[in-house]
């Protein structure tokens, strides 16, 4: 039973706790999560992720740091409410600076790519093949998707799922310490339509295809950057071609 499945039955327990219900897009995350291995959730906001990871069984402990004082007392009253104080730690931490190196499933969810770039790249422990990435970035999925190709993490799997209107992306990666020689569309599209997709992986497809082509219009208009806008296109084009492929084996 998926991770998604479970959730959906709510008051499920293990260990007689009652797990927190996560949204479309913390279970999209907890999906991409190995079990068994340590957890820390940067940015952890209320702390739900870590504790239903904990509480379930699916991670022995956890550590869930936050910039900010007020996200890591929320995280508090979370943690205090199911009584896992003994396995979810709190850690008052830009990005990664003030964390122990022991984590393995390092989870990055709801910031910008770039702002993931510079948690990583401060974090040099990270670039250890026996630890993971589980990234959800908000924007710039393309900067932090380069970033990883150019620092010797390879992505293991992306999945995405839709939520209302809205569309969210997750990946997985690990380091291999090789750089990857991919096309400047592989940036935008990474490996989502790599494996088995789904309507939410279509879906996400077609509203970043309609960003790539809104872009390159309005970039077209302007002599400046008509070969950025060229550039766009040609990405727009590959993208279009691989979700059409995936589209004819998804329809059999």
């Amino acid at each position: 039973m998926s991770i998604l499945q479970t959730n959906n039955m709510q008051g499920s327990l293990r260990g007689g706790a009652a797990a927190p219900r996560l949204d479309k897009r913390l279970r999209m995350v907890a999906n991409l999560l190995r079990h068994n291995r340590k957890l820390i959730d940067v940015g952890t906001d209320h702390g739900y992720l870590p504790a239903f990871m904990v509480i379930m069984g699916y991670s022995p402990c956890a550590a869930a740091t936050d910039i900010n004082p007020g996200p890591l007392e929320n995280a508090r009253a979370t943690i205090e409410k199911y009584g896992i104080a003994d396995r979810v730690s709190l850690i008052l931490s830009d990005g990664l600076d003030n964390v122990p190196p022991d984590g393995e499933e390092i989870v990055m969810a709801g910031m910008g790519g770039e702002l993931m770039c510079e948690i990583i790249g401060r974090a040099p422990w990270l670039k250890d093949s026996g630890k993971a990435l589980v990234l959800q970035p908000m924007t710039k999925a393309e900067e932090l998707r380069k970033y990883l190709a150019d620092n010797g993490f390879v992505i293991e799997k992306e999945t995405a799922v839709r939520d209302g209107s809205h569309a969210y992306l997750a990946l997985r990666a690990v380091y291999s310490g090789e750089t990857k020689n991919v096309s400047k569309a592989y940036f935008y599209i990474g490996e989502l339509l790599s494996g088995e997709i789904s309507d939410d992986i279509i879906f996400y497809t077609e509203k970043l295809l309609s960003r790539i082509k809104h872009k390159a219009d309005a970039l077209n208009n302007t002599e400046d950057f008509k070969e950025e806008a060229k550039e766009l296109y040609e990405i727009y084009d590959e993208i279009s071609e691989k979700l059409q492929v995936s589209l004819r084996d998804f329809n059999k």
